[in-house]
This record gives C-alpha cells, sequence and structure tokens, in this order.
C-alpha cells in the first residue's frame, strides 16, 4: 500500500499509526477496523472459522454496512482521484462491500497481497504471540475469501516479487489501477525510496507449514502474478480447499453453538452484575435516606423540646 501511495493513490488520513512492528505504517483506516471487529463480535464469529450461514442479512451486517457506508461516501468525496482502502478483514467481508459498491455505484479493483505463509506464522507468531496453527488458519480463510469472492477477478502481487522484481511489479500495478494515467514520476526513485532490504527479514525456512490445505493453496498461488493469469486453474484449487473446509463443517458449527451458549452465559453475567449494582445503589441510596431521616427525626424531636419549653414559658406567663 505504501508503493500504491507513492504512485498517486489517495488514501484516508484517519489511519493505523505505525509501531514497532511496522515502523512505515499500516495505511489501514482505522474506523473500517473498528466495524470489522465488532461485526466480528455481533456475529460471534472468529477469524479462524468461515462465517455463520445468512451472515449478510443479520442486523449486524446491516448496521455495519450503514456505518460503512458513511465512511465511504465521506472518503470518496474528500478523495476525487484513485482512492484505496486496506484492511486483512475485508476478504473476510467482500460481500457486504460488493454490495455497498455497487449502491454507490463504484467499480472496485482487487488486490490480492500474498506472502509466503510460513513467513507470515514466523512474523506473526514473533510480533503478536500467536500460535502457530491459528495464523494458518487466519491466512488460509482470507486467501480463500479474497479469491472466491472476487471469482479470481484480482491483481496478485507476491510479497517477495518486491524484492526480486520490483519494477516490474510496479509498473503492472500502474496500468492495473489506472495510477499510470496521472503518474509523473521517476518508477526507479519511488521503488528505491520504499522498498528496503530489511523488510524481508522472516526466511520461510524458519517454519514449516503443517496444513496441507495452506500448502496446496498456495502452491496455486506461486503460479499467478499480476492479472495474467489461469483463472480457472486457481479456482479450481480454491473450491477444492473450500470443500476440504466444509468436510468439517459439523466441528465449526459446534464451535458456533458453544460461542453462542458462553455469549448468553456471559450476557446473563453480566445482567446479574448490573442488577447487583443496582441493588448496591439502592441499598446505599436506602442506607442514606435512612441517615437523612434519622437527622430530620432529632432535628424535630429538637424543635418538640423548643415548643414544649416555650408552652411552659407561655403558662407561666399568663399566672402572673
Amino acid at each position: 500500500m505504501q508503493i500504491l501511495v507513492r504512485l498517486g493513490m489517495g488514501v484516508s488520513s484517519d489511519l493505523v499509526p505505525a509501531n514497532a512492528s511496522n515502523t512505515e505504517g499500516f495505511y489501514e483506516h482505522i474506523d473500517t477496523i473498528d466495524i470489522h471487529q465488532e461485526l466480528f463480535s455481533c456475529l460471534g464469529g472468529s477469524v479462524t472459522l468461515p462465517l455463520p450461514a445468512n451472515w449478510l442479512d443479520t442486523d449486524c451486517a446491516r448496521e455495519a454496512r450503514a456505518k460503512l457506508e458513511q465512511i465511504l461516501k465521506k472518503f470518496l468525496a474528500e478523495q476525487p482521484g484513485i482512492v484505496g482502502i486496506k484492511d486483512p478483514r475485508i476478504s473476510t467481508f467482500l460481500p457486504l462491500w460488493l454490495r455497498l459498491f455497487n449502491s454507490l455505484n463504484v467499480v472496485p479493483k482487487f488486490i490480492l497481497a500474498v506472502r509466503e505463509p510460513a513467513c507470515v506464522v514466523s512474523s506473526f507468531v514473533r510480533h503478536y504471540n500467536n500460535s502457530a496453527d491459528r495464523v494458518e488458519l487466519v491466512w488460509l480463510l482470507r486467501m480463500l475469501d479474497a479469491l472466491e469472492y472476487t471469482a479470481g477477478d484480482c491483481f496478485i502481487a507476491h510479497y517477495e516479487d518486491w524484492f526480486s522484481n520490483s519494477f516490474l511489479n510496479a509498473k503492472n500495478l500502474l496500468c492495473y489501477t489506472g495510477l499510470n494515467k496521472n503518474f509523473g514520476g521517476d518508477l526507479s526513485e519511488v521503488l528505491a525510496d520504499t522498498i528496503k532490504g530489511n523488510l524481508s527479514h522472516v526466511r520461510p525456512d524458519e517454519y514449516a507449514i503443517q496444513n496441507p490445505i495452506v500448502a496446496k493453496l498456495y502452491s496455486a498461488l506461486q503460479k499467478c502474478r499480476g492479472d495474467d493469469f489461469d483463472r480457472e486453474e486457481v479456482m479450481f484449487v480454491v473450491k477444492e480447499c473450500r470443500r476440504s473446509i466444509e468436510g468439517f463443517k459439523d466441528w465449526y458449527l459446534a464451535s458456533y453453538q458453544s460461542k453462542a451458549k458462553l455469549q448468553n452465559i456471559e450476557n446473563l453475567l453480566t445482567q446479574v452484575k448490573n442488577e447487583k449494582n443496582q441493588l448496591q445503589k439502592f441499598h446505599a441510596e436506602l442506607k442514606e435516606e435512612n441517615r437523612l431521616m434519622r437527622k430530620e427525626n432529632q432535628r424535630l424531636q429538637g424543635l418538640a423540646g423548643e415548643i414544649e419549653k416555650l408552652s411552659l414559658a407561655i403558662r407561666h406567663f399568663e399566672k402572673h
């Protein structure tokens, strides 16, 4: 994404800031990330499992779409040229985004960034302490979703190619995105300023992929570059991989059922805690009310004593 920005692509000004694991910045829109995470939570979903059936027709999805529509409209109004949105979670929610694009008459182009899965696993384990098995599943599902929902109609950019054939990669991206119509800079200079050797510090031999479906899909993707590749072949592999995952459907459905039960228990616990807090608040208010009543009672008793003294004084005065 950094290279696309240098080539003239517009991005949001509200991006995730850089950190120690990515000093150049993530180029990811903060609001879209939040909405995607809220949608995951609302659906009871997991990044390691396919989304529940009919998720697109839920209230959760409709609410997320409404929020994304506001963001996208504002973004397009602020950026009149070619713009880009980056978020790894978009692949999971592409059906929602496609409906949104259609309603706004936006014709999108998709760039699928592919990196050697063994390197992805090593990086995530190192920086985020994720389990290797989990990272493999996340990589697999995001790749499958991206390819399936776009029907392979995308530009496939391999991370490793930026260090071996960056000029051709960038030139092809310029043409694919349409940025070549307005780019007037020195492509070699942009690449020299952007691509740094230390960005490729993770080696694939640090970890061996365990999931055979991951290995199968990556093997197919290695034959695909740019937007000119054998889509029929890669989509055949995508369907095979998806069928393999569907073979475990009972397992992940059971997982969703367990998550739903756990969520119900958590909701009940939250309700009990809220009721407990309300009772504690009521008890404190009642205690304070009793204190005020005692104080008022003492005041009234004191006033009654004063009245009694005054009454005695009046009677004594009347006798004399």
